[in-house]
């Protein structure tokens, strides 16, 4: 508990100090939003962790020397806007990846996707699914359009039922990824149309009808 509640006041500051190190039961991290700076050695010697999480809306700007040398983490996502080479990541060991920082664009339609605006959710998962302008999340692409095709979104409808269909972000299931199929193409959505034909006459999560 003293852990968590030295490094809640740490953030608080802006700043992940190296009050950490030497910590050997930590396996795994989330850095929140806040956060704007991770000091020289600040997990230096963790040698159980191996994971990392950074915020898609991460304000991260500097990850220092010997932060996570010496731990389990063999890859990161990180921000655009960390000034840390790939050289100095190969240093410690790690692959890194690095992600776009949220442009206010994104921020504006990920507050109204927050907000249940099915056209701005649509978006948003569409974003978090390519991992273009924002970190990819498939888990929570498939939430957003989940979420908008319960408001009869035909285009979320048609992807939420692809991500069903496939297993991508949520749990395989053909039988409820036909349902998200017919309800567009029971509104004249080409796409959906297409595919739900094809699962009728295929009986593949459907009762076959040829």
């Amino acid at each position: 508990i003293a852990n968590q509640i030295n490094f809640i006041f740490r953030i608080h500051l802006n700043k992940v100090v190296n009050r950490f190190n030497h910590h050997f039961n930590i396996k795994s991290i989330i850095i929140p939003k806040g956060v704007t700076h991770i000091c020289e050695g600040a997990f230096f010697k963790c040698n159980q962790l191996q994971h990392v999480e950074i915020s898609s809306e991460s304000k991260l700007e500097k990850i220092e020397k010997y932060s996570f040398t010496k731990t389990s983490l063999t890859k990161i996502e990180i921000p655009s806007t960390v000034s840390k080479s790939e050289e100095e990541w190969k240093d410690e060991g790690v692959k890194v990846t690095i992600f776009p920082a949220m442009t206010e664009e994104v921020q504006q339609i990920k507050i109204m996707a927050e907000q249940g605006d099915a056209e701005s959710m649509y978006k948003y998962a569409n974003l978090l699914k390519e991992g273009e302008l924002i970190k990819e999340d498939k888990k929570e692409a498939a939430k957003y359009f989940k979420g908008a095709a319960k408001q009869s979104h035909a285009e979320s409808c048609f992807n939420y039922g692809l991500m069903r269909y496939n297993g991508i972000g949520v749990n395989k299931n053909k039988e409820k990824a036909a349902k998200y199929f017919k309800k567009p193409a029971d509104q004249g959505h080409l796409a959906s149309i297409n595919r739900y034909s094809l699962l009728v006459l295929n009986g593949d999560g459907i009762r076959q009808n040829k």
